[in-house]
């Protein structure tokens, strides 16, 4: 966990099997005490059929204090029949 008395953001950016790129954002966090932690919950509509990359960031412009900076952001990839 980590910590910072600021709000900080998350973002969600959708890349579909059309090179169709969105970002779907959850605005700012709430603060978090010394290790905490949160849960984001991201609800997806309307994906294109296919192969949908999902890249999702965390804390982009590093408010949370933490030992590891360079861990914010994950992709995966998921298939939509």
């Amino acid at each position: 966990g980590g910590f910072t008395n600021n709000s900080w953001s998350t973002r969600l950016n959708i890349l579909d099997t059309n090179n169709y790129s969105r970002d779907i954002s959850t605005g700012s966090q709430s603060p978090l005490s010394t290790n905490g932690e949160t849960t984001v919950t991201y609800e997806l509509t309307n994906l294109t059929r296919g192969t949908n990359r999902l890249i999702f960031y965390v804390d982009s412009q590093n408010n949370i204090s933490e030992s590891n900076e360079g861990d914010n952001s994950m992709q995966q990839t998921i298939q939509v029949y």
